[in-house]
């Protein structure tokens, strides 16, 4: 992910009504296809935490980099 890229959430957005019942429960119905939406979802989502992470830790270095005299 870059600086500035737009987020995508509509995958989410789309598969959220299939996660939960009437009752608000976990849905029983959860297909093979949507079990691997999910993944796949979960996997992008790791992927955006890692960039972010890296982008912090540089953060960190620089701003410790501009505090030495």
């Amino acid at each position: 992910m870059q600086i500035g890229e737009p987020q995508r959430v509509e995958p989410i957005v789309q598969l959220l009504p299939c996660m939960r019942d009437t009752d608000g429960g976990p849905s029983t119905r959860a297909t093979p296809h949507l079990v691997a939406d999910l993944t796949a979802e979960r996997a992008r989502i790791d992927r955006m935490i890692a960039d972010l992470v890296r982008s912090r830790d540089t953060l960190d270095e620089v701003i410790e980099a501009a505090r030495l005299p």
